[in-house]
């Protein structure tokens, strides 16, 4: 069948140009209402092209070519329509690119909501692009902008690891393709956001291949969610698909393992291997002694042998970096039998009577972390074996102190000692407080240290035809990059090799995220993120507040405290950090609500400073920039005495953007009073301070 489409050609201000689908080729069929083999055109005021293409939930509708008819250099950008959470996205890549990229829209925590993203920039002469549904979401396409470039960007140079850690489970849930090629599309999101490295997630009972080992159980496959995941484990061979499309982009790929957290009952077993379920004598045991049935008990043999023999089937298929994973699935090690029975012949005493503060604790953590130790040894030993003992392998902790994971199982001293590691990955939240003690560990030794943050900040909703019961939508507030880039800019400072990124399945597709993915490849092109993004919020408070000019930007320590919040009358701010303002340590959900009771914050700066204004930049949840102090002071330092400054009406302030001004001050430190805070249903923060 054949088909003529436009949804708009015209130039709009500016050098940018919405492009429409000029051309629809034979068996592409596009109707003007839903169809189940169609995408169908849908008349829109407030899509840029005065339409949009949508696709019906429950259908796969053929791809759509649409010819670029442009000469030269262009960036792509791809318009897209979200209605609700539970919307999708839509796959994209030029005629001449093997794999498709996917991408979405912000999650603004409002809907419906138009957004547009970048896809990519190239020489688009003569060149089309293909548009393709998500399997069987519905995916909605307002228009296509094509802007001039003199030349196709280039990736600046990595001086740092970037890792992106991909959850595959997600990829193939919430945006998967029928045909091989989900897990393809990931790694070039990955390649196009900059990452140096893709972590591609191997599940926990080998979620997400179909393994000679782990094998799947294969009951309760009437379960939708349960079937559609085993069916693309099985179909689209995703460990190879991604290994081969890593050759195609250029980037390294790791597989990883989760290391002990099975899925049990409330997944029904479906995706549970056969050798979790079929021994339960190997099950963990807690302290009392009760079952801890998702995790097992690295004491006997036969667990640790299972594991092994996992990654020595990602060696068989291709893999020539392991990432061995710890984190979020603790403890390794717990109260098993083996443990007990061993520890009690051979110290002469029964571990479960031993307290905290007795000096054979830690020989006791000690001695039961060697049982998770040995999995190190053993993987070493069969790289060995196999020939492959240049095969890197990494290991992702708890952000947490080193005595801390060593109480979880993991004993980082004696792997570093023996070289078990190549790689230290610290996560997923933040970890500069930790940093001193891990930079010592590893001082003298080739282990590279990287932090890990996370980055899973929008909605995870599962398909429409899933949802009936088995997977109810849940919001999630999407990425902080401001944060993000403070965070990441201290480990840099710090000394580390690299980052990592949880969960970047979904953040690679978030417009705005790629810009950042991209920046954190040194901490140079970092910087000078950092500086656009200051400059831009910066040219926000220009318009808002004509005449103010910016003469210092400062981000000093917080050295105050906040109260009173549910009563108590005072609140430390004990995780604050050089260039870090924020109050997420210790606001509460209820006082930061527009009806809520409100709290008070004091921040105090010790900056000598000439000043006759400050202004701020916030964030409440959601990226709903609706906080704000309805009362706000400023007081300055003057011979060892606070202050108020004069001339100065701070009532009434609101978000996002806040600006005060008083009569001119020299000092040694201003003290800020906020005062009735409100914001979103999370808490503020404050994201910079400029003194004028």
């Amino acid at each position: 069948m054949g088909a003529f489409l436009v949804i708009g050609a015209e130039a709009l201000e500016g050098e940018s140009t919405v492009v429409g689908f000029t051309e629809v080729t034979p068996g592409q069929a596009v109707s003007a209402s839903p169809s189940a083999r169609a995408w169908h055109r849908v008349e829109d005021s407030s899509s840029p092209s005065g339409w949009r293409l949508e696709t019906a939930v429950d259908t796969i509708a053929p791809d759509i070519r649409l010819p670029l008819s442009v000469t030269g250099v262009h960036e792509i950008r791809i318009g897209v329509y979200m209605p609700d959470t539970l919307t999708s996205g839509v796959y994209a890549r030029l005629d001449t690119q093997p794999d498709f990229a996917f991408f979405r829209g912000r999650l603004h925590g409002r809907y419906p909501c138009y957004d547009e993203t970048l896809c990519t920039t190239a020489d688009c002469t003569g060149r089309s692009l293909i548009l393709r549904q998500p399997a069987e979401y519905r995916s909605y396409v307002t228009h296509v902008r094509l802007i001039p470039r003199k030349q196709v960007p280039h990736l600046p140079s990595a001086t740092k690891d970037v890792l992106g850690l991909d959850c595959t489970f997600h990829r193939y849930y919430f945006f998967a393709m029928r045909e091989p090629g989900t897990s393809a599309a990931g790694v070039n999101m990955h390649g196009l956001c900059g990452f140096t490295e893709e972590v591609f997630c191997c599940g926990r009972s080998v979620l997400t291949y179909e393994t000679k080992v782990g094998t799947a159980h294969k009951t309760e496959l009437n379960r939708p969610r349960t079937h559609w995941l085993h069916d693309h484990s099985v179909t689209n061979t995703p460990l190879k698909t991604a290994l081969e499309a890593a050759d195609r982009v250029g980037i390294t790929l790791s597989t990883r393992l989760s290391m002990n957290c099975h899925y049990h009952g409330a997944y029904e077993n479906a995706l549970t291997s056969e050798f979790v379920l079929g021994n339960a004598n190997f099950h963990a045991r807690r302290r009392n002694g009760s079952v801890d049935n998702h995790r097992m008990c690295y004491g006997y043999p036969e667990v640790r042998a299972e594991r092994v023999a996992i990654f020595r089937e990602l060696i068989q298929v291709g893999s020539r970096h392991l990432f061995v994973d710890c984190r979020r699935y603790m403890p390794m090690t717990q109260w098993g039998t083996p443990y007990i029975e061993g520890f009690t012949a051979e110290h002469g005493i029964d571990p479960r009577k031993l307290t905290e503060d007795d000096p054979r604790w830690c020989t006791w953590l000690r001695w039961r972390a060697d049982s998770f130790t040995q999995v190190l040894r053993d993987i070493q030993a069969m790289l060995r074996e196999t020939g492959h003992s240049d095969v890197s392998v990494t290991l992702r902790v708890n952000a947490d102190a080193i005595a801390k994971n060593l109480e979880h199982g993991v004993d980082l001293e004696q792997m570093v000692k023996e070289k078990l590691i190549s790689r230290l990955v610290l996560g997923e939240r933040d970890s500069r407080r930790f940093l001193p003690d891990y930079l010592r560990l590893l001082e003298g030794t080739e282990v590279k240290l990287l932090g890990c943050l996370s980055v899973h900040g929008s909605a995870m909703p599962g398909p429409e035809h899933h949802t009936k019961g088995n997977w109810p939508t849940a919001m999630y507030q999407r990425p902080d990059v401001d944060r993000l880039t403070t965070i990441v800019q201290g480990y840099y400072a710090a000394g580390l090799d690299g980052v990592a990124f949880y969960e970047t399945d979904e953040a690679t597709a978030m417009p705005g995220m790629r810009e950042f993915f991209i920046a954190c490849r040194s901490p140079e092109s970092l910087a000078d993120f950092a500086e656009r993004r200051r400059t831009a919020w910066r040219e926000r408070l220009r318009e808002r507040f004509p005449g103010f000019t910016f003469e210092q930007s400062v981000k000093p320590r917080i050295t105050s405290t906040i109260g009173p919040i549910d009563g108590k009358s005072m609140y430390r701010i004990e995780h604050a950090i050089d260039g870090d303002l924020s109050t997420h340590y210790i606001a509460d959900r209820a006082c930061c609500r527009p009806d809520g009771p409100g709290c008070m914050i004091t921040l105090e700066f010790p900056v000598p400073v000439t000043t006759q204004g400050i202004a701020m930049v916030t964030r409440a949840a959601g990226g709903v920039h609706d906080w704000a102090p309805r009362e706000l002071t400023v007081e300055y330092l003057s011979d060892g005495q606070w202050q108020e400054t004069s001339g100065m009406p701070a009532t009434g302030l609101s978000g996002p953007d806040v600006m005060v001004r008083f009569d001119q001050v020299e000092t040694t430190g201003l003290r800020l009073h906020l005062r009735n805070v409100t914001g979103g249903a999370k808490n503020p923060d404050i994201r910079e301070l400029t003194w004028k």
